[in-house]
């Protein structure tokens, strides 16, 4: 007969390593997000993935998963389009505009110091 190991032992996911207000040992702590800082903006690849999430579900029906919308949702970009490409990544762009000023009025906030304090 063969020899059995048993199961390495699985460590719990990082958020969830200790309790409240134990120290967590070999693992990082989640660095907290200020709520009030301004999000990054979605890539070219997001936006696209976003815009046919839908369709791209509907057409595996019960097969649907977010693995296969994932796989199937990559190809198609590879697949695409430059002019759809184009298009997307100027929106990003536009979007990292906006976001560079965002961040910039943000960083010079009285919000950004009291988070910091």
């Amino acid at each position: 007969a063969a020899l059995r190991h048993p199961p390495l032992a699985r460590r719990p996911p990082l958020a969830m390593a200790s309790a409240p207000g134990t120290p967590m040992s070999n693992c990082q702590r989640a660095k907290e997000r200020d709520p009030n800082m301004p999000k990054r903006p979605i890539s070219a690849y997001f936006l696209y993935a976003m815009e046919n999430r839908e369709a791209t579900a509907k057409e595996l029906g019960d097969a649907a998963t977010a693995g296969t919308i994932a796989r199937l949702t990559a190809s198609r970009w590879a697949e695409e389009s430059e002019a759809t490409k184009r298009r997307l990544q100027a929106q990003f762009e536009e979007n990292k505009k906006k976001y560079t000023v965002a961040i910039d009025k943000y960083n010079h906030s009285d919000a950004r110091s009291e988070f910091l304090a």
